[in-house]
């Protein structure tokens, strides 16, 4: 075993008392003596001593920075990973292969940089060390000034690049909340309504209970919308308070039911279940909906359809409050268990036929309660990350979304 490494530290020790079956006069150990590796690591020293002490051949060679091991001239692990501590919690890539041949160019490379090594005894540590260790506490303290300084500049650096991120991205999303504006025939009675994440005071479940709501500012009504014509007739329309209906987050691209009250948005859901909402031929089905919480999901949508039979589908769908899309579809049958009436079922279910996703959206999107409906406000700060929004209306595929976009 011959293993070549610049850096290592007592990781190195602890593997190689893995290796029981491998004596120590068949593992060779490749370093390189580096100023300043050695003025970073000292332990490098101390534990090459114990190496040395312990019967492992350890040998020298200039300009080391290979991280190889290789057992038998056949198999090799290569990689950035180096044999410390540190390595293990780095993002490093180590591969291994056992591809290589004996008389591989590979092999005879490193045959030759055996060749041009020399060994190291213990006396050169010990002047190493010594030389070393009279300046360690200033190196030290270089070192830790040096580490504070870059650590600084990190931070400073992370933060003018993370708000430059964050202005292109609300300008973005404001261009796509305005694109969506456009093509729409839907607006608030008032015009877009301004609102501010708040803490409010509840006494309908719990006295004095708080919880996190999306406000309206000044008159803005959440439940009185106008509906325009292709003539461009305008007409009131007037929504059920405390319904729900799905809100798109034009900044992270995510979705989720929104309880609209008059003047707040009071309560989010990930996702809804129904029994019988959608009809596949003659059969209902089961119908799962949620929504993923991370930024910029892909799909951002998983539709669960369970039939009578409970076999089962899932669709990975896209929505941006402009279109919507089956991106992917799942099914969960066994074929040895699939019943002839399963089989007709999934057979109906034609997802790239427009009138089956037109049909899929509208039940999505159409407002609905739920027979008990005592949600907690708890992760609203997952889907709204900023403080003051601009709520608008919108009309994706002839039915209604809300749409969300921060602004300063």
């Amino acid at each position: 075993m011959v293993i070549f490494t610049p850096y290592f530290d007592g990781a190195i020790s602890r593997l190689l008392s893995a290796v029981e079956s491998v004596p120590r006069e068949h593992i060779t150990i490749v370093t390189t003596f580096d100023p300043t590796a050695l003025i970073q690591l000292p332990a490098q020293l101390r534990e090459l001593k114990k190496l040395i002490s312990s019967g492992f051949r350890v040998l020298h060679i200039d300009l080391l920075h290979a991280k190889i091991l290789i057992v038998d001239d056949k198999v090799a692990s290569v990689g950035s990973q180096n044999f410390t501590v540190r390595g293990r919690r780095n993002r490093e890539a180590t591969t291994l292969t056992s591809v290589i041949h004996e008389n591989a160019a590979f092999v005879r490379q490193l045959c030759g940089w055996l060749d041009d090594a020399v060994p190291i005894d213990l006396a050169a540590v010990e002047e190493l060390l010594s030389a070393v260790s009279s300046d360690r506490r200033r190196l030290s303290k270089i070192g830790k000034t040096t580490e504070i300084a870059v650590q600084t500049t990190l931070q400073r650096l992370k933060a003018r690049v993370g708000a430059e991120l964050e202005r292109r991205n609300l300008a973005k999303a404001q261009l796509h909340a305005d694109l969506l504006k456009k093509q729409s025939r839907l607006e608030f009675e008032g015009g877009d309504v301004r609102a501010t994440v708040v803490w409010a005071k509840s006494s309908e479940w719990a006295l004095d209970a708080e919880y996190v709501t999306l406000k309206a500012t000044r008159c803005g009504d959440f439940t009185k919308w106008i509906s325009v014509d292709d003539n461009g007739f305008k007409r009131r329309v007037k929504l059920g308070r405390l319904d729900w209906y799905p809100v798109y987050f034009t900044e992270s691209g995510t979705l989720a039911y929104a309880r609209l009250g008059k003047t707040q948005i009071t309560y989010f859901r990930t996702g809804a279940w129904w029994k019988g909402r959608i009809y596949v031929g003659n059969d209902w089905c089961w119908v799962n909906v949620e929504f993923p919480a991370e930024k910029h999901p892909s799909p951002n949508i998983r539709i669960e359809l369970t039939a009578p039979t409970k076999e089962r589908c899932t669709l990975s769908c896209i929505c941006d409050g402009l279109q919507f899309e089956v991106a992917g579809v799942k099914y969960h049958i066994k074929p040895f268990k699939s019943t002839r009436r399963a089989r007709t079922f999934f057979s109906q279910v034609e997802f790239n036929q427009d009138h089956f996703k037109m049909e899929l959206f509208r039940k999505l999107a159409s407002p609905w309660r739920p027979r008990k409906d005592r949600r907690s406000g708890q992760g609203v700060r997952a889907f709204l990350a900023h403080n003051n929004y601009m709520v608008n209306v919108v009309e994706c595929l002839g039915t209604p979304m809300l749409i969300a976009t921060p602004i300063d």
